[in-house]
């Protein structure tokens, strides 16, 4: 019951991102990684996946 967890790994590497980039706001973030195709790639997305709708809510 409740939400799924957050792959560890995932999450490692959305604050690397975050961090490396200087982007303040997890929204910047999250919009990024629909966006861009190297974030998708560091957190191996695929080009059709959508960004994990838990990823969304627990960041």
């Amino acid at each position: 019951m409740g939400r799924p967890s957050i792959d560890s790994v995932v999450l490692i590497k959305t604050t690397c991102i975050q961090s490396i980039f200087g982007i303040r706001f997890m929204r910047q973030t999250i919009n990024g990684i629909e966006t861009n195709m190297a974030y998708r790639w560091f957190l191996s997305f695929g080009f059709h996946t959508e960004v994990p709708p838990f990823l969304i809510l627990a960041l």
